[in-house]
């Protein structure tokens, strides 16, 4: 009888075991999935600052040029990767340091 019972037990705890393997499986694939959409999100941020910080940036440029503000143009130049020859939008064919 002892080895009936114990064999009783091991039948349920295997069981429970195995419910424990289904369930932290799905748990694992669901927190997986969240991560990926995550990092998705995350990307998506990332270049959306990017964007913004550009033309933030570019703004600044062009009232810079504007107000004649050679320092500022000069820096904003080198940050933005602009070629200082490039031409300003709103002064004809002025490069932007000609412009400032």
């Amino acid at each position: 009888q002892d080895t009936h019972e114990a064999t009783c037990m091991w039948v349920v705890v295997k069981a429970q075991i195995s419910l424990l393997h289904v369930t932290c499986g799905e748990q694992i694939m669901a927190l997986k999935r969240e991560i990926r959409e995550l990092k998705v999100l995350h990307t998506r941020s990332e270049e959306k600052h990017n964007k913004l910080h550009n033309e933030l940036q570019w703004d600044m440029l062009l009232s810079a040029a504007t107000l004649g503000d050679h320092r500022t143009v000069s820096l904003l130049l080198d940050r933005t990767g602009v070629p200082a020859n490039f031409v300003h939008p709103n002064h004809g064919r002025e490069t932007m340091l000609f412009a400032a």
